[in-house]
């Protein structure tokens, strides 16, 4: 009996003891995995040591500041640039690459940051923050849409390349497309957005007290030529660029064809207005030459005709202009038209284009036009008033 109890003992003690390492081993196991996790959690999200961007090429005064701006990074060549990390030009320049792809090149005496345009995971954030001063973008060799960021305003390129500019004085930001498409707009109202095609230039202006950038216009070769030099640009780069600016130059609109009338229009009376012996001796001396009869010279007289036949054409002419261009009731309506294309659909556009002036002139063809059409109304509805009245019953 004795050793039968003395069994129970032994098994009992036995089973605590595996109880006690099952927990044991349990409790190790959880907190290997916990410290693991931590571990790979910190890994994950721990992003400061992968920079922004890196520093390709430079040359003169360059300086790397910290996300702080308190300490500064040695600047050689390939040196990470940090998110959140500044790069300051004073006499010299430099070309940046970012760490999507990006080329920013820089010119003496400009001021841009680097960003985490990463933080939600969908890559959503603004690249560069341009301080002040002026840089070049490509998105060409980048994944996604380049953004620049002003204090006022927005960039944005897919494909191309734009120069990007900002004037502290004049709180003004300018976008000059040197490829594809590129946008600006206000980065307080992104729904005022404005789009310029390569070779074209639009700006955003506080001082001026506009919500919308202005209309995109022709860039001159003269005018972006200093600024890609100074820059630095490739010489690929550059040439392409100037080239696209060239075709957006000398791209003609349709010619006006009043001033591109012909002779026959006038009977050959312009021709023989402006017919002189001596032009009239080379025009028999190349008859000469093709073979046919000389033409007969023109009298003094003749010439008189010719001329006030012209007079009065042209006097037809811009009595004809002029009719066409005599305000009416449908002027008030177009400028509204234009006014809000200007301004975006802005209702109060009018006021912010003229801001001293009312949209109820008593000038205005239109506004009279409205004031006699609701008086004709007015007067209908009183007569009809007065008709009615004299109605009685039988």
């Amino acid at each position: 009996m004795r050793r039968l109890h003395q069994t129970r003992i032994n098994h009992s003690s036995q089973t605590f003891g595996l109880t006690l390492a099952t927990v044991f081993i349990t409790l190790s196991v959880l907190l290997f995995v916990r410290d693991a996790a931590a571990v790979e959690a910190e890994k994950t999200t721990a992003n400061d040591d992968v920079p922004c961007a890196t520093l390709e090429n430079f040359a003169g005064d360059v300086q790397i500041l910290d996300s702080s701006r308190t300490h500064l990074v040695v600047a050689n060549s390939n040196v990470g640039i940090p998110c959140g990390g500044w790069v300051s030009t004073g006499t010299g320049w430099a070309q940046v690459r970012h760490r999507d792809g990006y080329q920013v090149n820089m010119s003496p005496h400009s001021y841009i940051g680097f960003p985490e345009s990463n933080t939600d995971g969908h890559d959503s954030g603004d690249q560069v923050i341009l301080y002040r001063g002026e840089v070049y973008a490509s998105a060409i060799y980048g994944s996604g849409e380049l953004r620049v960021l002003s204090a006022n305003a927005r960039a944005r390129v897919k494909r191309g390349t734009m120069v990007v500019i900002f004037n502290e004085a004049d709180r003004e930001t300018q976008l000059i497309s040197l490829d594809h498409a590129a946008e600006l707009e206000n980065r307080f109202e992104p729904t005022r957005r404005v789009q310029a095609n390569g070779g074209e230039a639009t700006s955003l202006n506080f001082r001026l007290v506009r919500v919308v950038p202005s209309a995109p216009r022709a860039v001159s070769i003269a005018s972006i030529r200093p600024i890609l030099a100074q820059m630095h640009v490739g010489e690929h780069d550059r040439s392409f660029a100037l080239k696209t600016v060239k075709r957006r130059v000398d791209r003609k609109f349709a010619a006006d064809l009043e001033t591109e009338e012909s002779d026959s229009d006038t009977g050959g009376a312009k021709l023989a207005a402006k017919r002189t012996p001596a032009g009239l001796e080379f025009e028999n001396r190349e008859a000469v030459d093709n073979g046919e009869p000389p033409k007969p010279p023109l009298s003094e007289e003749a010439r008189k005709l010719a001329a006030a036949k012209l007079k009065e054409e042209a006097r037809k002419r811009a009595l004809a202009k002029y009719i066409r261009n005599t305000p009416d009731e449908h002027d008030a309506e177009l400028r509204d038209h234009w006014v809000k294309r200007m301004v975006a659909g802005e209702s109060s556009g009018a006021q912010m284009l003229y801001p001293g002036k009312s949209k109820t002139d008593g000038n205005d063809p239109g506004v009279r036009f409205r004031k006699k059409a609701k008086k004709g109304e007015e007067d209908e509805k009183k007569k009809l008033i007065d008709e009615l009245s004299q109605i009685r019953e039988d």
